[in-house]
């Protein structure tokens, strides 16, 4: 198959910079704003994504990949159901963070309505400023699209089940931003407690690898509002497979103080880089801030 026009729902911070670099490849890439924030619109403008409707996408487009915050993905594709026919069978490729269950429930209804579910999982900063974005895929038709591999993201399939994707998104995730979140708890309640310099200080002493990973907690409030729901999606991932259902809803609960703090609305292109560590959190760890 040769791929020449892609959907990209919703051009988001990801979605439009995943957009612009297929772009630049030589792919024309659609989207539908219909209920976007002026954000998105304007990420979307910046990247030279072409607006349209939801059915030209379907129309119009080989390929179509969902790039939501998790709780948005299922109402999608529900909502895709709606306008899709038998004359358009686009590639659908779910990129969300959701658990491997989530991903068969979207699956069942794509497929219901002729399109060619793709499970997917985005490993890696947006691609910009040479940072590496990875797509993993997996399902029947995982290797369909391998064409997009090097079009400035990395594109590799993993297996012909549906869940293989999305199950390794969720385990490297629950580490890598399970591990902010821990984090953030800790330096949150060392602040409260009065001790945050004597820790910091022993941080630095024993600890200095861990401190300097700590620093990615100054720009969390720029993503926290999605990780929220990636969190319970990882949640439901490791409780059925009889690990624990718990570490994860604590993080959630710990990205949804900040989100919800006096920093929660900073996203990568507003949010303050000259701040030190010590200031975010005492800003975050104000209980009224943002209320």
């Amino acid at each position: 198959m040769s791929i020449k026009n892609i959907g990209i729902l919703s051009p988001g911070d990801m979605g439009s910079a995943v957009g612009k670099a297929l772009i630049l490849n030589g792919y024309s890439v659609f989207t539908s704003l219909d209920k976007r924030s002026t954000r998105t619109i304007k990420l979307s403008e910046d990247a030279g994504i072409i607006p349209v409707s939801l059915p030209d996408i379907l129309s119009k487009c080989e390929v179509i990949l969902s790039i939501l915050v998790p709780s948005e993905a299922l109402g999608l594709a529900t909502e895709i159901s709606k306008y899709s026919s038998s004359d358009s069978a686009p590639y659908y490729v779910d990129c969300n963070a959701t658990s491997p269950f989530t991903k068969k429930k979207i699956s069942k209804i794509i497929n219901k309505c002729g399109m060619k579910f793709i499970d997917g999982g985005i490993i890696g900063p947006p691609p910009r400023n040479g940072q590496i974005t990875r797509l993993y895929i997996s399902g029947e038709y995982s290797n369909e699209i391998l064409e997009l591999n090097d079009k400035g993201i990395e594109v590799i399939s993993i297996g012909n089940e549906i869940g293989q994707a999305s199950s390794l998104k969720m385990c490297y995730a629950s580490l890598t931003k399970g591990k902010l979140a821990l984090y953030t708890a800790g330096l949150l309640a060392a602040h409260r407690l009065n001790i945050y310099d004597s820790l910091v200080e022993e941080l630095n002493f024993s600890q200095k690898k861990i401190l300097a990973e700590m620093n990615g907690v100054n720009s969390l409030s720029t993503k926290a509002f999605r990780w929220i729901g990636e969190m319970e999606e990882i949640s439901s991932t490791l409780g059925s497979q009889e690990t624990t259902d718990k570490l994860h809803l604590g993080a959630a609960e710990i990205f949804s103080i900040v989100a919800n703090s006096v920093l929660g609305q900073e996203r990568p292109e507003t949010y303050d880089k000259e701040r030190q560590l010590k200031k975010t959190i005492s800003l975050i760890s104000n209980k009224d801030s943002g209320r």
